[in-house]
């Protein structure tokens, strides 16, 4: 909910003298440094959902390829939306670049998530090393 509120707030005066009614636009009038902007911020606020999305995705599964798969077509889509109802707002500006910045954060956010647990536990490297030590021992 946040996340769609921030999404479709007013831009700033910059960015509103620089829109163009195109839906999906790549909006190649801004500066490359705008662009990059604009990417590592769309980028940032998708990580978090990236994250909850492939450990919503993961429950229960072994299989992380189809978590990491379903994550990343649901951000995307979730991010369509969100330019597509910008495209239909007067005060902002609907973008190509900013799907493909966002379904990247939504990634990236993925990824973390991916690696985080896939990390042995605590408890369990301890446990296995007395698994492997009383085995050791035995033998």
């Amino acid at each position: 909910m946040v996340l769609t509120i921030a999404l479709l707030m007013p831009a700033d005066r910059q960015w509103h003298a620089h829109r163009a009614p195109i839906w999906l636009s790549l909006g190649t009038d801004l500066t490359p440094m705008a662009i990059a902007r604009d990417a590592v911020v769309n980028a940032t606020i998708f990580l978090p959902l990236g994250t909850l999305l492939y450990l919503h995705f993961s429950r229960g599964r072994r299989r992380w390829g189809a978590a990491l798969a379903a994550t990343t077509l649901v951000a995307a889509a979730f991010s369509t939306t969100m330019e597509t109802g910008q495209y239909l707002l007067a005060w902002r500006e609907s973008s190509l670049l900013d799907v493909i910045s966002d379904t990247i954060g939504a990634i990236i956010g993925a990824g973390i998530a991916v690696v985080v647990t896939r990390l042995p536990r605590p408890a369990e490297a301890l446990s296995a090393d007395l698994e492997k030590e009383s085995a050791r021992r035995a033998a």
